[in-house]
C-alpha cells in the first residue's frame, strides 16, 4: 500500500471526525475549520484574488463565488450532517444496486467538492464513481487542484464545468447530491436543478437531500432576541403555521407552479409580530437538519404583520423560478 502525503493524511483524519455520528457542535466546527484550511492551502484559493469574490448569475439562479461557496465548509452541522448521509446513501445504494460500481452525480461541488471527500477515505474507486458538475470556471479549476492534490483521479469519471440545470448525463446515475440552496429556496438554483437531474435518476436511485421543507410561522422577535442573549432559556419565540412546499423526487417532476395559501389566526398574532418560513433538510431518513441548526435552516422573514383588524385572514404566497428565485407574498385576505 502506497504511504500517505501528509494531505492525504490529514483528510483520513477529519473525515473520520466529519463521519463520526455524535453531532457534536463545537467538534464539528474545530474539524470543518481545520479541513477549510487545508482546503486552501492545497488549492491557493485566496479573497486577496478578487476574481474569487465574483459570482456567477445563471439563468435559474445565483452560484457563489469560489471563495464563499469554499466557506460554506464552515456551516459544521451542515457540511457534518451531509457527509454523514452521502456515506448512508451510498450504503444504502450498494444493497440497492449489489455488484454494480455506484455512480454518483454532485451538482454544484463548489471548489472543493466537500461532501463527498470524506467518501473517498472509507469507499474504493471500485464501489464508486463521481461526476462532479460546478458552473463557476473559477471554482471547476480549484476542484482539479483538489482532486490532484488527494490522488482521486480514480474516482471522477469527469468535472464538467456546466450549468446543472441543462446538464444531460451520459451514464446511469445511482445517487443525485444536490447543495445549491439557502434558506427557504432563496437566491440559488436548487429546485431548478433538482427539476432538471430527478428524471435522469436511475430508478430506485436516491436523492439527497431527500426532502426540503418550507413552513410558514410566526416569530416573535423580542423573544428570539432573549434567547439569543441567555436572557431565557426556553425558545418559544416562534409558532409553526401551515407548510408551504416540499421539495422531494415526487415534487420536482411535476414541475407545477408553487404556491400556497398561509392561514394566519388572529389569537396568534397578538404574541407573534413577524410571518417568517422556516427550512428543515430531511437529508437522509434518519439524518435532519433542523431549525436554526445551519445557515440553511435559518428561518427567513417574509413581511411584518402590521394588519390592524382584529380578525383572522391568509396569505397567499408564490415562488419566482429566474435569475433570483424566492417566495413572496402576492396578497393578504381578511
Amino acid at each position: 500500500m502506497r504511504a500517505l502525503t501528509p494531505a492525504q493524511g490529514l483528510l483520513q483524519t477529519l473525515s473520520s471526525q466529519l463521519l463520526a455520528e455524535a453531532d457534536d457542535f463545537l467538534a464539528a466546527y474545530h474539524t470543518c475549520a481545520a479541513l477549510h484550511a487545508l482546503l486552501l492551502e492545497c488549492t491557493g484559493l485566496s479573497a486577496q484574488d478578487s476574481i474569487q469574490l465574483t459570482e456567477l448569475r445563471l439563468p435559474s439562479g445565483k452560484a457563489l463565488a469560489p471563495f464563499y461557496a469554499a466557506a460554506c465548509i464552515q456551516d459544521p452541522l451542515r457540511t457534518k450532517k451531509f457527509a454523514r448521509g452521502v456515506f448512508e446513501a451510498i450504503s444504502a445504494a450498494r444493497k440497492r444496486f449489489p455488484g454494480e460500481r455506484l455512480h454518483l452525480l454532485y451538482a454544484g461541488t463548489g471548489p472543493f467538492a466537500t461532501l463527498i471527500l470524506p467518501l473517498c477515505t472509507v469507499f474504493s474507486p471500485s464501489e464508486i464513481g463521481f461526476t462532479l458538475l460546478e458552473a463557476h470556471p473559477e471554482s471547476a479549476r480549484h476542484l482539479h487542484k483538489v482532486i490532484d492534490a488527494f490522488g482521486l483521479q480514480d474516482f471522477v469519471h469527469s468535472i464538467e464545468e456546466t450549468d446543472a440545470t441543462t446538464y444531460q448525463a451520459s451514464r446511469p446515475f445511482h445517487i443525485l447530491l444536490i447543495e445549491t440552496m439557502q434558506a427557504a429556496l432563496a437566491t440559488e438554483p436548487q429546485l431548478a436543478i433538482t427539476q432538471h437531474l430527478v428524471p435522469q435518476l436511475a430508478p430506485d436511485g436516491i436523492l439527497i437531500p431527500q426532502a426540503i421543507t418550507i413552513q410558514a410561522g410566526l416569530l416573535n422577535p423580542g423573544k428570539e432576541d432573549a434567547y439569543l442573549l441567555g436572557l431565557t432559556t426556553e425558545r418559544d419565540s416562534y409558532v409553526g403555521l401551515s407548510p408551504v412546499f416540499q421539495l422531494d423526487t415526487n415534487t420536482a417532476l411535476q414541475k407545477t407552479a408553487i404556491t400556497a395559501i398561509v392561514p394566519v389566526p388572529w389569537s396568534l398574532r397578538k404574541d407573534y409580530q413577524q410571518l417568517m418560513l422556516f427550512t428543515t433538510v430531511q437529508i437522509t431518513d434518519t439524518i435532519l437538519l433542523d431549525f436554526w441548526e445551519s445557515g440553511l435552516t435559518i428561518p427567513q422573514r417574509l413581511s411584518d404583520i402590521t394588519f390592524e383588524k382584529d380578525l383572522d385572514y391568509e396569505v397567499y404566497l408564490k415562488y419566482k423560478q429566474d435569475d433570483n428565485p424566492i417566495f413572496y407574498t402576492i396578497k393578504t385576505v381578511f
